[in-house]
């Protein structure tokens, strides 16, 4: 409740939650005011610009999903920032969160991409916040390549739905260094057209639980593992199998003895020689 004695400034001032939205906001010239905030919520509106928060250090969750955004910036200073919403704007690069070492979750699903753009990540950012993050949200965004995401070794919930990634294997080795994810989505990829992917990405998930809202039980996991360990186990035995005969042909061809030339002028070219008859002086010694 807001004391009949006080200002507008001392009013927003003590404010630790702050919700404007639906307003048609354009700016957020008024958010520095805001310097006790914990939450601030101001989605549904036209804001183009994160300005201003410079002096909101305290805020842990800040709600700027459906304006027009087209920048991550401005968010240097929110060392305890927790949870960043910013679905359905117009941001092309994740960006601006090197400081932002706190963050537990991003969502920054579905933007307003030019044609032929993919969202794209920046390094120094990943790195800020790998140790932090456990919910990623990019999904509609044409992402295509995974490998960047490796770094984040602390995701429990990934959103890769509706994207543009087709590697199976790099998808592999993104999973092989989020081996803490329980909750994956891949749905709508080029990845979903290959040959059981869901066995690979179950195979290699040890503590998945859902994968595109399909519950993955340890049941499941242990039939996938078998079913992999037999098709290794019967493709290494073919290649014995395969080796062994080899080294037998070119054994028993290594122990055929030669046959010998017959000795005399028996030939292609010559096949009716015969050796000469025995004269009568060699009869008869």
């Amino acid at each position: 409740m807001r004391r009949r004695d006080e200002s507008d400034e001392q009013y927003i001032a003590r404010l630790t939650h702050v919700r404007v939205t639906d307003h048609n906001l354009v700016d957020m010239k008024h958010a520095g005011m805001c310097k006790n905030a914990t939450a601030l919520f101001l989605y549904d509106n036209r804001i183009n610009r994160i300005t201003n928060l410079e002096r909101c250090t305290r805020l842990t969750h800040v709600c700027l999903q459906h304006n027009n955004i087209r920048r991550l910036e401005g968010l240097h200073t929110l060392y305890n920032l927790k949870k960043l919403r910013l679905g359905h704007n117009a941001i092309t690069v994740v960006e601006g969160l090197h400081n932002c070492y706190e963050l537990e979750e991003l969502h920054i699903e579905d933007q307003k991409l030019p044609p032929g753009e993919t969202l794209v990540f920046d390094p120094r950012s990943l790195r800020g916040i790998k140790n932090s993050l456990q919910i990623l949200n990019v999904s509609g965004n044409r992402v295509e390549e995974v490998l960047g995401l490796v770094q984040l070794r602390g995701l429990r919930q990934l959103n890769l739905s509706n994207n543009f990634v087709r590697s199976l294997r790099e998808l592999t080795q993104l999973l092989h260094s989020n081996l803490a994810l329980q909750r994956l989505w891949v749905d709508n990829n080029p990845i979903c057209h290959v040959k059981k992917y869901r066995d690979t990405i179950i195979a290699n998930s040890p503590r998945l639980v859902t994968l595109d809202e399909r519950a993955v039980t340890d049941l499941t996991r242990q039939f996938v593992i078998n079913l992999k360990m037999h098709l290794n186990s019967s493709k290494g035995t073919r290649a014995i199998a395969g080796s062994g005969a080899g080294s037998a042909t070119s054994t028993s061809q290594l122990n055929v003895a030669k046959v010998p030339k017959f000795p005399s002028k028996f030939s292609a070219q010559n096949p009716h020689w015969l050796p000469p008859l025995p004269t009568k002086r060699g009869m008869q010694n």
